[in-house]
């Protein structure tokens, strides 16, 4: 959890905002801190894209003394994804984080103006010190070019390489920012996957529009690439 200005130092209009924060460089939250309101005020900072995190609508940031209003609703709070990061989630309501364990990841692509993305994905298991033996698994996550690849991410000298292994799996793949008139397919070594765009292709973006790559069902600990081509690939 850092303030805006973390993020954004070039930009002094921000030192002052105090109602919003992102959370690590990839969210924005803004909380809604008055009673019955029905609309809150965002300042969107410059040099990004941003998506809603409900609908996946893209908004350009906002200008100084323009801020951007929006409705609020009992059942979410104001939350925007930063083009150009990848933010690994899990889906399935649980009631604590203990019973998430075994779930699989969506992966959300946000891509930034120039169609690409980068993120990281890590897993220990989340209850002793063992990841300072290597017990930890961190996979690099890039989105460039139409193609997805995640990779072991190498870590700096004297720490141990990560030797964690695991069966989990990453389900689905929500990329943000995609022409959404068109058409693609997805694929990754030889096997195709089913993609859907438009609005309301995921229960989760009922508003808005995206490009949901579905049955993905790739290993967290493998090395993979998916190659999304617009165009429905032939059979």
């Amino acid at each position: 959890m850092r303030p805006l200005w973390f993020e954004f130092p070039s930009e002094k209009e921000l030192f002052a905002v105090e109602e919003e924060f992102m959370l690590g460089p990839a969210i924005l939250v803004k909380p809604v801190l008055q009673p019955h309101a029905q609309h809150v005020q965002i300042r969107l900072p410059q040099g990004a894209v941003w998506y809603e995190a409900l609908g996946g609508a893209r908004f350009a940031a906002t200008q100084p003394g323009k801020p951007l209003t929006t409705a609020v609703h009992l059942d979410a709070i104001p939350v925007f994804y930063r083009g150009g990061h990848i933010v690994p989630r899990r889906d399935r309501p649980r009631r604590s984080t203990a019973t998430m364990l075994n779930d699989p990841f969506t992966l959300m692509v946000a891509l930034d103006k120039s169609g690409s993305a980068t993120g990281d994905l890590y897993l220990d298991d989340g209850r002793s010190f063992a990841f300072t033996k290597g017990q930890y698994l961190h996979k690099r996550l890039t989105y460039k070019d139409g193609v997805l690849s995640s990779h072991a991410m190498h870590q700096p000298t004297g720490t141990p390489e990560g030797t964690l292994t695991s069966k989990l799996l990453i389900e689905k793949v929500i990329i943000l920012g995609l022409p959404v008139d068109s058409s693609y397919s997805a694929s990754s070594g030889g096997k195709r996957f089913s993609v859907l765009t438009g609005v309301g292709v995921d229960t989760r973006l009922a508003k808005g529009s995206a490009a949901v790559v579905r049955a993905v069902n790739l290993p967290v600990a493998a090395d993979w690439s998916i190659h999304v081509t617009e165009g429905t690939a032939s059979m």
